[in-house]
């Protein structure tokens, strides 16, 4: 061999190996530094220059090479693996472009919730989210997880994902003086969230949901609660207090207040619904005859009245076709475990009406009366039975008696309403008139108990859910009406016996047993090339 041609394979070697460091380097660069790609770009330009240089040295050589047996089997091994990575490549490309998610968890609590999703459809101004986390931080990994899934639904969210360790002057511009804090802002508007605890982050998605209602809203509507009759007060933290259904609703935007018709005299102007819950002394006439007017203004009404309670609306709730029966609805179909046959639990809703016709929670009436409309009043006025009891439910009416049971004679057979909704017209008129000024068109729901919305039972089941559904329908939200989002369970996987023999021979036995079947016949058919 010439002196020329040993120095040259030898440059060429190095060549070889540089290619390769040039290679690795490159990609790690890229991996590590993605924001800067002229980088890698040279770095692979110049590995790709120092391979070319090496098969041109050695041309002669991988010709004489490759003419054999074992170079043809190797080049068929290559080529394969070529086609496998570029198969691999060409699905990861599809996946990155054609985003698709499944959730195979059996709560589904990696899906967002209905609310979640209608109120991202419905964005129609830009949303940030800024989370002030620390990287090393395991909860890091959840919240900006639920955030790029708020992403997947709308291109209007923006997420920016901040270290308050690392850049201390955005967290003081801020004001953040306590990490995992999440700032929502649009249009002006912002608000920011705390997640200290587990339990906070296990309910990040009801938080982050209100946040992006709050910052969304150009108007907080108002929402008026009657006292002075007995009525539940949303000041009260108690169990038959009402102060959950204000937390819920002002997390949604609402601005809720007390009216005292007696002392006020009128139902304030721009007053988005007004809920008379549970009252127990009668209201006085001079009291209906304003809610009366306010109702045929155009006004919102949401009347809950338990059973054995004279409340004073009965000519009012006429004029709208609707009868509170003086009974006590009895339902034997599904009772609640522990507790009595008094207590409805429901599940037979409205399909049609906005409330409830995306509404699939059970829901529990600790002590519910049954209602009616007036059939001659339809036409004028529209009436959706929203929740029906079962065909083996009846109203009791011999209240004085402990033992109920069913008197064909005297009882209300079943099944019967315990929520209704009424507007006036034919079905859906009234979904395109306006919603403010002289011609607004009037809605009420009238429901046969006040205490299924109490703190006592406002997160049992779907009541929370029912109860928001309302005011929203009834305050011209209805794109937030659906199923909140879902707060965080423990879903144990318990195995009988059987099953844990079963998992021990699949996992620990089969599936070895074939890898290693499979391996031993490729060896033997790769002796007999």
């Amino acid at each position: 061999m010439a002196v020329g041609e040993g120095r040259r394979d030898r440059w060429a070697r190095r060549a070889g190996v540089l290619g390769v460091g040039f290679a690795v380097t490159g990609l790690s660069a890229y991996a590590l530094w993605p924001q800067f790609p002229r980088v890698a770009s040279v770095l692979e330009g110049a590995a790709l220059l120092c391979f070319v240089f090496y098969v041109t040295v050695n041309a002669k050589a991988i010709r004489v090479a490759s003419s054999g047996r074992t170079a043809r089997l190797g080049l068929h091994s290559t080529l394969l693996v070529i086609v496998v990575v570029a198969i691999v490549g060409l699905v990861n490309t599809l996946a990155a472009r054609h985003n698709v998610r499944w959730d195979l968890s059996g709560s589904g609590k990696f899906s967002l919730a209905p609310q979640t999703i209608k109120i991202l459809k419905g964005l129609d101004r830009d949303v940030t989210m800024t989370l002030f986390v620390q990287d090393s931080d395991p909860s890091k990994e959840m919240l900006q997880g639920l955030a790029e899934s708020y992403q997947h639904d709308t291109s209007r969210i923006k997420v920016v994902s901040i270290d308050p360790d690392k850049h201390p002057a955005v967290a003081k511009q801020y004001g953040i003086t306590q990490y995992n804090t999440v700032v929502v802002e649009s249009g002006g508007q912002s608000t920011r969230m705390r997640f200290s605890n587990q339990q906070e982050l296990d309910n990040r998605e009801q938080q982050f949901t209100n946040a992006l209602i709050r910052v969304t809203r150009t108007e907080k509507k108002r929402i008026a609660f009657l006292e002075g009759h007995g009525e539940h007060r949303t000041d009260d933290v108690g169990q038959n207090g009402f102060s959950l259904v204000k937390e819920a609703l002002e997390h949604e935007g609402y601005n809720v207040s007390s009216l005292v018709l007696a002392q006020q005299g009128q139902v304030p102007e721009k007053m988005a619904a007004i809920v008379i819950d549970g009252p127990t002394k009668t209201i006085a006439p001079q009291e209906v005859e304003i809610l009366r007017n306010y109702l045929n203004a155009g006004g919102r009404l949401l009347v809950m009245v338990d059973p054995l309670v004279t409340s004073g609306l009965d000519a009012l709730l006429a004029d709208w076709g609707v009868t509170l029966d003086n009974d006590l609805v009895i339902e034997t179909s599904s009772p609640l475990f522990g507790a009595g046959l008094e207590v409805v639990v429901a599940s037979h809703y409205s399909t049609s009406h906005p409330i409830t016709k995306e509404f699939t929670l059970a829901t529990a009436f600790p002590a519910a009366r049954s209602l009616r409309f007036d059939e001659s009043k339809k036409g004028p006025l529209q009436s959706d039975p929203l929740i029906t009891t079962s065909d083996k439910s009846w109203g009791e009416t011999d209240l004085k008696n402990p033992q109920v049971s069913l008197d064909r004679l005297r009882d209300i057979a079943g099944p019967l309403q315990i929520a209704m909704a009424v507007r006036p017209g034919t079905p859906r008129e009234d979904d395109h008139a306006p919603t403010t000024g002289p011609n607004r068109a009037a809605r009420l729901v009238v429901f046969g108990d006040a205490d299924f919305a109490t703190n006592n039972f406002f997160r049992l089941l779907g009541n929370g859910d029912l109860f928001l559904n309302t005011l929203n329908w009834l305050g011209e939200q209805e794109d937030v009406i659906s199923i909140r989002p879902k707060e965080a369970r423990l879903s144990p996987l318990i195995l009988n016996n059987s099953q844990e023999e079963t998992l021990f021979l699949v996992s620990l036995v089969l599936f070895p047993g074939v890898v290693l079947l499979v391996g031993l016949g490729a060896w033997q058919w790769r002796r007999r090339l």
